[in-house]
């Protein structure tokens, strides 16, 4: 069995839904993780929590508030800016 495509076909929107609720599960499930709720972490790491609840939605943060949000995950930043390059291609034009 193969899977064709239609050659005019424009994978971007499903391709940025893909990466971007991959992105956002991660950090969700680090937050889950911290035992922290989303305000708590959004005040962490000086944002707030709509801004937060955007990120794990997929919505891509400023590449400044990775640092922030690393901290507020207890992770390494070199994991979450990893994480931000893999799933660069959620929000390419």
């Amino acid at each position: 069995m193969s899977i064709i495509s239609h050659p005019d076909a424009d994978y971007t929107l499903g391709r940025q839904l893909f990466w971007g609720r991959t992105f956002g599960l991660f950090i969700n499930e680090s937050r889950d993780k911290t035992g922290r709720s989303v305000e708590e972490a959004a005040l962490l790491a000086g944002m707030e929590a709509r801004s937060w609840r955007a990120m794990e939605a997929g919505i891509a943060p400023d590449h400044e508030q990775l640092h922030p949000v690393a901290d507020a995950l207890e992770l390494g930043y070199d994991v979450v800016e990893m994480l931000a390059v893999f799933c660069e291609y959620a929000w390419d034009d």
